[in-house]
């Protein structure tokens, strides 16, 4: 081939040698920014969502709090309406109430203890939400098998 080209055997033919050297090799530097800016915002965002779990885990505690309150007043309301229930059956007997305050009284115990139960479901909603916020209420995932 290189007696072809030099007795111009083939005219058209032609060979050409290219050098080239990075002047100040800003191309790899722009990489490298990139690379830093994306590892400054990933920084960031891990950062962010550290605040937002304990944010997540704070509430939650406080929210179980709130709702043990709310449970143990929710029984003791129920205890107060059994009593009171009782009595109006008692006073019923003798005499001094009627049926209807009766139904009243009863009424009054069924709704005491619709809240308690409310309470109690809400309780155990609290601590799933506070479990999901620690990242405990389901198990970790496997770890993938390495490719062969």
């Amino acid at each position: 081939a290189w007696d072809d080209v030099h007795n111009l055997r083939y005219p058209d033919w032609s060979v050409r040698l290219l050098f080239s050297y990075p002047l100040g090799n800003r191309a790899a530097r722009s990489r490298r920014d990139r690379a830093q800016l994306g590892l400054e915002a990933a920084g960031r965002r891990v950062v962010a969502r550290e605040i937002k779990v304990r944010t997540e885990v704070r509430q939650a505690v406080r929210n179980l709090k709130t709702l043990t309150e709310s449970i143990r007043a929710s029984r003791e309301s129920v205890r107060l309406a059994e009593n009171d229930l009782d009595t109006a059956r008692h006073k019923l007997r003798v005499g001094s109430l009627t049926f209807f305050d009766v139904a009243q009284r009863n009424q009054q115990l069924q709704l005491a203890r619709s809240r308690q139960l409310r309470n109690q479901l809400d309780f155990r909603i609290a601590e799933a939400v506070l479990l999901h916020a620690q990242g405990k209420l389901f198990p970790p995932a496997p770890e993938p098998e390495a490719p062969k």
